[in-house]
């Protein structure tokens, strides 16, 4: 399973436009998952760290990460 990661930090407009890139272009079957790091402020690595868990536990074995830009 395919899972795609995708951080944000408050930028929700920039977020909908890759969103719907990704639908797009996506034909696959796969999970999803944004992490939005504007409550905690820990930093990109950390957010690419909870990404890949939360698609780990959802049964991906394949990772793409994405930055929403």
């Amino acid at each position: 399973m395919i899972g795609i990661g995708i951080t944000t930090f408050n930028r929700y407009k920039i977020l909908n436009l890759c969103l719907e890139q990704i639908a797009k272009h996506t034909k696959e079957e796969h999970r999803l998952f944004v992490y939005d790091d504007t409550l905690t402020q820990k930093g990109v690595a950390y957010g690419k760290n909870q990404c890949i868990n939360a698609l780990y536990n959802q049964g991906c074995t394949e990772f793409f990460l994405f930055d929403d830009d």
